[in-house]
């Protein structure tokens, strides 16, 4: 048996109006891809051979399931038209559909089921001659050989009469739907995240900065989170990916999306999170907002005139004592081979695009690990400080592009500068947490924090120069 699954786009008007952007079988459910369920479904029923039909033109798909959690599946994708019929899309893929028995999935919809009560014989004791659905399930069940050209799918009977299917056609079915699983249906799928306690999802990379922070169970915890001073996770709360929970917040029976960042003293209680739109679980409304109010109040310290005289005599001093490392480097840069090229970058501390020299490399060797080592890449920016072009700390230089405006526009304070926070964390720009980095040194900036981004730099340039390079920091790929 195989089964068909098509993802084209569907007309969900409550999705395009409080999810922009987001394609329909990617809505997370309990931080898991609506898609990935209905695989989970098919690999308990011994279903191994799936095609996806889809009209996301981007690899995310493919990317996602490729080192998958669904290993030993054939999984292949095909592109398809949102104005195709059901019968339409089976007839296109006429060559996977034939000569098997044939699961097909199609509908913004989720399958209740228990993964440990799955009976796979109820597919291979369905009679021959005999064609099982429904049009408002949008599941189907078509015999080896049935001629497609003659399916009504709007008169089908039910596949499974033990099957309950949860439509998702508003904000609040989706809402309810994610509370559910998470209070009372939880050991019913494989959810994300370690599970060694009742009630506890964590994922990978979850720093925890204070030990004060509260945690009430039932609740999913995401990758690459971190929660600062006195955070309160109280129950229900359902985390996503590359998240940021700053000190004094508290979430409560709430969904926050991937790549939040939620600033200081807010209580988010019912409400998901979803980019810029802040919805309301219970009543389907929501507010768009922009990054200041998660963000809370931008600190002004970067405009601190004492602020800034501090940064330019630490500058001064590293042309001072980093001149004989920096000519030495010079004289053996022939044999560590590192190229030095100019690019424009997005805008300097005056708002006009600035050009700067950038050091390369894209085979390094001990030479070159020791150039970058004690951070001579940085000493000719170091004179864009004191000519009040750059910072010596702030956000990472964005290079002249869609995507460095992208990002820029994003940022509310943004000073470009020769050492960032994102850096000192080896964040580079294409990583998720980036932008993350970014908001938060906005949120955060000031002398103490300074210093602190200063040391953590120069140790993480020191000894953990490699995964720089890892991450293409000083790489042409990595531009």
């Amino acid at each position: 048996m195989r089964c068909l699954i098509n993802c084209v786009d569907i007309e969900s008007t409550w999705m395009k109006e409080v999810m922009p952007g987001l394609f329909p079988h990617y809505l997370r459910i309990v931080n898991k891809p609506l898609l990935e369920y209905f695989i989970d479904f098919c690999a308990l029923n011994k279903i191994v051979d799936i095609r996806i039909v889809k009209s996301d033109p981007t690899s995310e798909m493919e990317n996602y399931f490729r080192s998958g959690p669904q290993k030993g599946l054939n999984l292949s994708y095909v592109m398809g038209r949102a104005n195709d019929s059901l019968k339409k899309v089976i007839l296109k893929n006429s060559n996977f559909c034939s000569d098997t028995d044939l699961l097909v999935i199609d509908g913004l919809f989720f399958l209740n089921y228990h993964k440990d009560k799955i009976d796979p014989s109820v597919l291979e004791r369905t009679e021959p001659a005999s064609m099982f659905g429904g049009a408002k399930e949008d599941i189907y069940f078509i015999p080896k050989n049935r001629k497609f050209s003659k399916i009504d799918f709007a008169n089908s009977q039910r596949i499974f009469t033990d099957l309950d299917i949860t439509r998702i056609d508003s904000v609040q079915d989706y809402y309810n739907l994610s509370m559910r699983i998470i209070q009372k249906d939880q050991n019913n799928y494989f959810l994300p995240g370690y599970n060694n306690k009742p009630g506890e999802f964590i994922g990978r990379n979850v720093v925890f900065n204070s030990h004060k922070s509260v945690f009430e169970k039932p609740f999913m915890i995401g990758n690459d989170v971190q929660f600062y001073e006195d955070c309160h996770i109280l129950e229900n709360s359902i985390i996503g990916n590359h998240v940021i929970i700053d000190a004094h917040s508290s979430t409560k029976d709430c969904i926050i999306y991937d790549q939040t960042y939620l600033g200081s003293y807010l209580e988010i209680e019912k409400k998901i999170i979803y980019k810029n739109n802040l919805i309301d679980g219970i009543s389907g409304d929501y507010i768009e907002i922009t990054d200041q109010f998660f963000v809370s109040k931008i600190n002004k310290v970067l405009e601190n005139e004492f602020f800034k005289f501090t940064q330019k005599f630490l500058a001064l001093l590293g042309l001072i004592f980093g001149f004989i490392p920096f000519v030495l480097g010079i004289i053996l840069n022939p044999l560590a081979k590192i190229s030095f090229k100019k690019f424009e970058y997005y805008r300097d501390l005056n708002g006009n695009k600035i050009t700067l020299n950038r050091a390369l490399v894209d085979k390094p060797n001990y030479l070159s690990y020791w150039f970058f080592r004690f951070s001579l890449d940085k000493y000719l920016l170091l004179g864009k400080v004191l000519s009040g072009k750059l910072n010596l700390v702030g956000n990472y230089p964005l290079i002249s592009n869609s995507y460095g405006k992208l990002i820029w526009e994003q940022l509310d304070n943004y000073h470009p500068a020769v050492i960032s926070y994102p850096e000192s964390q080896i964040t580079n720009v294409s990583d998720n947490n980036f932008i993350l980095h970014e908001i938060y040194y906005n949120h955060h900036s000031s002398i103490g924090l300074m210093f602190r981004i200063i040391y953590i730099f120069c140790l993480n340039r020191m000894f953990s120069i490699r995964t720089y390079f890892e991450n293409g920091f000083f790489s042409s790929q990595g531009i």
